[in-house]
């Protein structure tokens, strides 16, 4: 959702706290992705240079312009916007003007149009996704509809089988009070009276066509205001539950070490407010997942630490939600005040709002290796949190149709609002990678997003008496950051946006008109008024650099309203932006 034009955004329809945006970022020394070596090379040469694919799944063909053409083979037929519905295996290749390899994509529940292509020259009309030379680009993780979610076809040892009914798993769960019991649901439709409770420790695995179906009348599948730890559920199909607004249909009740794999939610439609595909607890691990048509969101947390969010598939959640619900509150994933979270590997798609949604002190994420595309709104939003790495993503297509619906501002690819890098100390690691100190946005490929990233602050999102900020704050910011008259802020600081690259090609489908100022092919760096206008411009540590960009790009900065930079002003003083960066 792009921001509101007026600068003060208080006025919400719901908690303030979500209707912010954020990101953070401290330079660290990368070297160059693979992508962007061929990308450099292929622009040195306007070219000339050929680039190997990488290997993956199901890849199509197409040529674009300039005589870019990639082509790859595999068992199953693909596009540029999804594989095909069963697994194959595809090497991309290139020839031609500034050709490159396609990424290797993962079997895809959805069918697109486009085949892949080399990342330089612009792609072309039948351009896709960019290739990487050591075939380490992220691929698509297709799990909805396909056999990896069909469970066992008898119970494990020493599991208590159960029966489809009303309440039999209810009933099951009662006769083995002490917890830490398996139980295996036979196949057939439990067509639930209540929500499920579980023990700790306790263990759900389905048997190919196990279904629990809310019969659009409960809220919550299992863990109503249950906080029982240590749960795993396996390869069922959640469906047909109903919410409320902000409940989860699996562990409503937050609890902690929960293991979800395998499982399918589904069709939770927003009945009474719609609701979360899953909630969150401390520690919890998810993987292996299908989040589809759920009303709010695939999959949230509130105030949790430690989750890992990997290798799921998230696509058709929150359709029309912000429309009915106007709460900033929805997305293929939307995390609160959460810390410590690793999100990795997913395919999030199609989307009716953002696609990956940071939101209210937060603090320490790795977002790396996921396939964001196609969602109406940001492909990811960082907003009011602190201290994430964000690299290795594929970001495509993602804000067309939001950017026909926004006025006077962008709308980005990744989108960090009074959000930045804070030192807290101590190192913290996740997956081997440093996320303390930094907001740092690196070696990502963006391709066909109506815009590129946008680093903004809001003058007026603070919390004391002067400078317009609001008198009265039910959440203050988790670090403290005060200005000169004793505000206290979320401040844009110590972001980097380095080593990614963007393509944007005039047949992307992004549409602009003149009497909403909205803009396609425009990355930023810009606020709402002139003390912070320069401030984040000039001397908040926000840097791009060694990037590469094809395409008829602009930057927007220092202010909102400004007039738009071409690549050589941007890199000129006093804005000394994008150095060592290439524009093709």
């Amino acid at each position: 959702m792009a921001e509101p034009n007026a600068p003060n955004d208080w006025g919400c329809a719901s908690p303030w706290r979500a209707c912010a945006r954020a990101f953070p970022a401290r330079a660290r020394g990368r070297a160059f992705p693979a992508v962007l070596l061929v990308l450099v090379a292929a622009c040195a040469s306007h070219g000339s240079a050929a680039g190997a694919g990488s290997t993956g799944t199901t890849s199509g063909t197409g040529a674009g312009s300039g005589g870019t053409s990639g082509t790859a083979s595999g068992s199953t037929a693909g596009t540029r916007d999804a594989a095909g519905a069963s697994a194959g295996t595809s090497t991309g290749s290139g020839s031609g003007n500034a050709s490159g390899g396609g990424i290797g994509a993962s079997a895809g529940s959805t069918s697109g149009t486009n085949g892949s292509t080399g990342a330089s020259g612009g792609g072309g009309a039948d351009g896709g996704l960019a290739g990487e030379a050591d075939g380490a680009a992220p691929t698509r993780t297709a799990v909805c509809g396909t056999s990896m979610l069909a469970g066992p076809t008898s119970p494990p040892a020493g599991a208590v089988t159960v029966a489809p009914g009303p309440s039999t798993i209810q009933d099951a769960i009662a006769a083995h009070p002490a917890g830490g019991a398996t139980y295996y649901l036979t196949a057939g439709t439990y067509s639930i009276s209540s929500s499920i409770n579980p023990n700790n420790n306790d263990t759900f695995i389905g048997a190919p066509g196990a279904i629990i179906d809310g019969a659009s009348t409960q809220p919550v599948a299992f863990g109503l205001n249950d906080h029982a730890a240590g749960v795993t559920i396996k390869y069922l199909t959640i469906q047909h539950f109903v919410g409320p607004q902000n409940n989860g249909i699996v562990n409503q009740g937050q609890g902690a070490g929960w293991t979800l794999q395998y499982t399918t939610i589904q069709s939770n439609p927003d009945t009474n407010g719609g609701a979360n595909g899953v909630m969150l607890g401390d520690d919890n691990v998810v993987s292996y997942n299908c989040f589809t048509g759920n009303g709010q969101t695939g999959i949230s947390a509130d105030g949790n630490t430690g989750f890992v969010v990997d290798h799921n598939e998230v696509s058709l959640n929150a359709d029309g939600y912000e429309a009915a619900h106007p709460c900033g509150c929805s997305g293929g994933m939307k995390f609160f005040t959460s810390t410590k979270a690793i999100v990795t590997n997913n395919w999030i798609h199609d989307n009716g709002s953002v696609g990956l949604w940071v939101d209210t002190n937060n603090s320490f994420f790795l977002i790396q290796d996921n396939v964001i595309e196609k969602n109406l709104d940001e492909g990811i939003m960082y907003e009011i949190s602190y201290n994430a790495v964000i690299d290795r993503n594929i970001i495509q297509s993602n804000g067309i149709g939001g950017n026909a619906q926004a006025s006077d501002f962008p709308e980005p690819a990744i989108y960090i609002s009074e959000s930045g890098g804070y030192d807290a100390g101590a190192a913290v690691m996740l997956s081997g990678v440093d996320v303390n100190g930094a907001l740092l946005i690196a070696g990502n490929t963006f391709y066909d997003n109506a815009d590129g990233v946008v680093l903004y602050q809001n003058a007026d999102r603070c919390c004391g008496t002067q400078d317009g900020c609001s008198a009265t704050c039910d959440t203050l910011p988790l670090y403290s950051e005060v200005d000169a008259h004793g505000n206290k802020r979320w401040n844009t600081q110590n972001v980097t946006v380095s080593n990614n690259g963007f393509t944007y090609d005039t047949d992307a489908g992004c549409t602009t008109q003149a009497s909403q100022h909205n803009y396609c092919a425009v990355t930023g760096l810009f606020s709402t008024a002139m003390t912070i206008d320069q401030a984040l411009a000039f001397g908040q540590n926000n840097l791009f650099e060694n990037n590469v960009y094809s395409g008829p790009w602009q930057f927007l900065s220092p202010d909102q309203g400004s007039t738009l930079l071409t690549p050589t002003a941007w890199q000129a003083a006093p804005f000394n932006q994008d150095r060592g960066s290439v524009f093709h």
